[in-house]
């Protein structure tokens, strides 16, 4: 259908920068992240993949058009193949900044779920992202937000196709 049609055109709209340079994980095209924070949000993403095997992909847009910002974050994770395929253990950090549907959404693979869970998703955006977010620092907050899912996968002794219990 028409719909199924528009979401296909925004979702290749969104450019997936780690598949042209693997040591990319920010797709900006709205240049909402500044280029330093996004050189450190590269760089934390890409020691996170080093030492954990988990694959993040952050990604800012100032709209989705009329898709809802939620199933958008899930389709375009399917879309990318975020992550490993045989662990499925990616984790798509997406800000939308249309007021209509304004939000930062997590989108974790199933891998990913017993480690990441949507509570502690929640807890990361509520402590590190909003204050910078609802002050209108997008670009500090999506930083912020890194640096804390950093430091939680670290802590969290995560390591793909190992057993982590």
């Amino acid at each position: 259908g028409a719909s199924e049609l528009a979401l296909a055109t925004s979702l290749e709209n969104v450019p997936n920068v780690h598949l042209s340079d693997s040591t990319r994980y920010v797709s900006n095209p709205d240049g909402i992240i500044t280029p330093e924070d996004e050189a450190a949000i590269n760089s934390l993403a890409l020691q996170i993949e080093q030492e954990t095997g988990v694959q993040i992909a952050v990604v800012a847009l100032n709209s989705v058009g009329d898709n809802e910002a939620r199933m958008f974050a899930t389709e375009l994770f399917n879309h990318w193949g975020v992550g490993q395929k045989k662990e499925d253990n990616g984790l798509l950090i997406i800000l939308v900044l249309d007021p209509a549907q304004r939000q930062v959404i997590f989108e974790t693979g199933y891998g990913l779920d017993a480690v990441m869970p949507d509570a502690m998703a929640y807890r990361i955006q509520q402590q590190s992202m909003i204050p910078y977010l609802v002050d209108g620092n997008y670009s500090q907050g999506m930083l912020s937000g890194m640096r804390a899912v950093a430091g939680y996968l670290k802590e969290s002794g995560y390591k793909s196709g190992m057993p982590w219990l």
